[in-house]
């Protein structure tokens, strides 16, 4: 492992270690979790973050297509739509099957 992937992480290191110790390894003191496993840890978060916005914004650009394609408006709840923010319903309509995926 190369330190390039230390600098690119989303989440700390040290952050990731302390979710281990704390929610996996709590029982076992004596658990030692190698910085390559740390850093793989902080590798996968980084592309599972990465491929989950970007599943949600295809998501929501296929929403605003079928939108202007039935020249309809849907309910108030899918204003979201007519702006380039990505928002908690973009990220929810794609969760199940993004972790299904993984």
């Amino acid at each position: 492992m190369s330190n390039s992937l230390e600098g690119q992480s989303l989440i700390p290191i040290q952050t990731i270690a302390r979710l281990f110790q704390t929610l996996v390894f709590n029982k076992d003191d004596h658990v030692k979790i190698s910085k390559a496993t740390l850093l793989i840890a902080a590798e996968y978060l980084r592309l599972f973050t990465t491929e989950a916005v970007h599943r949600a914004n295809q998501n929501r650009l296929n929403d605003i297509e079928l939108s202007k394609r039935n020249n309809s408006l849907l309910d108030d709840s899918s204003n979201h739509l007519d702006n380039n923010v990505l928002d908690v319903k973009d990220l929810e309509a794609i969760a199940g099957l993004l972790i299904l995926d993984c």
